[in-house]
């Protein structure tokens, strides 16, 4: 076996740390200290898939991964990181970050956003206005302009995903298809709004710019 950091957070000091075996790879989630995160209900953070090629795409990164929110991140990541060309979508919340108490039209202005390769909606978090020590309870989801089919192949994602022994049924491919036929901020402005697990994961993991490996990984978890 063979281990190495694939990535490493600058700022919380979080790394990720791929382990290879013959057949398999093994990617955990690492504090700054050496320690393995993890969660009472979850358990210890490790994507564990097939040691095969994987899956290349310029929306796709293991950065990417860092902000799912299962862990501490940097929101400033997510804030620009569409705008940047790195991923499709991004959500963040306003409070604790550079965007808290500035009003809905300093925000294009501040974050860079260009209306003509970018959308995005600005929104009233329910749960935050819970929250008694929120300062603001607004959040934003940003995304690229067009679909999902205007930036991935419906077919090399289905034969990705089959390099790790996962198939999907008639049914899925077809929901997964629909899915990727409607405009990115109509629909992970609808699914942030009722919950990110409504969507397939492959939907997910593309709009939000998972590996690939990542979301075989929960598949077969």
């Amino acid at each position: 076996m063979s281990d190495r950091i694939i990535f490493k957070n600058p700022k919380t000091g979080i790394y990720f740390l791929r382990t290879e075996a013959e057949d398999n790879v093994s990617v955990k989630i690492m504090d700054s200290d050496g320690t393995q995160l993890g969660t009472e209900s979850y358990g210890l953070y490790e994507y564990r898939f097939r040691n095969v090629s994987e899956y290349q795409h310029p929306y796709m990164s293991w950065a990417n991964l860092d902000c799912c929110n299962g862990w501490k991140y940097d929101p400033d990541y997510l804030l620009h990181a569409v705008q940047e060309g790195r991923k499709l979508v991004a959500q963040e919340n306003f409070a604790g970050t550079v965007l808290e108490g500035k009003t809905d039209e300093e925000i294009p202005g501040i974050l860079s956003l260009d209306p003509e390769t970018v959308s995005w909606q600005i929104a009233v978090n329910s749960v935050q206005t819970e929250d008694p020590d929120c300062k603001d309870p607004r959040g934003i989801i940003i995304a690229r302009k067009g679909a999902l089919k205007d930036y991935y192949n419906f077919d090399d994602i289905m034969a990705a995903y089959a390099e790790q022994e996962i198939t999907f049924s008639p049914e899925m491919q077809e929901q997964i298809g629909n899915y990727m036929e409607a405009e990115l901020i109509s629909l992970f402005t609808f699914a942030f709004s009722f919950g990110i697990d409504i969507l397939p994961l492959p939907v997910t993991g593309m709009g939000l710019g998972y590996p690939l490996e990542s979301t075989a990984a929960l598949l077969i978890r």
